[in-house]
């Protein structure tokens, strides 16, 4: 909390309080209180320029980054119009044509005989384990 010394009777204050709470002598000259009262001067004139140097930066980020994006969307134009037609994944986002390749693998993993011959043990293991295991639970 701030506190302002009376020069008269040393009494500490509030430094909100305009007198002394002791002796009723004034904590402050009249000088300081209206030198105090007067606003901040301002210069409008930087104002308005650091403003408009602002805005205008703005704008032109704004401007570079649509100009970007526009150069992105015709790249990607002309690359899928580039691609041949016959392609099955001509046109297609990068991810929906990979969720396709993807499927096909797994169609071809899925019918390799390698694969199916694995499953066919695997599943003839676990009917002779779970034979064994109900002989002898008995």
């Amino acid at each position: 909390m701030n506190s302002i010394k009376c020069v008269n009777c040393g009494l500490s204050n509030f430094s909100s309080d305009l007198e002394c709470r002791r002796c009723h002598k004034l904590l402050y000259r009249p000088t300081d209180r209206i030198a105090s009262n007067k606003p901040p001067r301002r210069n409008a004139l930087i104002s308005l320029l650091i403003f408009a140097a602002l805005a205008g930066g703005g704008y032109y980020i704004y401007l570079g980054l649509a100009q970007s994006v526009n150069q992105v969307s015709s790249t990607d134009l002309k690359r899928v119009a580039a691609q041949p037609a016959n392609q099955p994944d001509a046109g297609l986002s990068r991810a929906e044509a990979d969720r396709q390749k993807s499927q096909r693998v797994g169609n071809f993993v899925g019918i390799s005989p390698g694969l199916n011959a694995h499953t066919n043990r695997t599943q003839q293991t676990q009917q002779t384990i779970e034979q064994l295991t109900n002989s002898n639970a008995r």
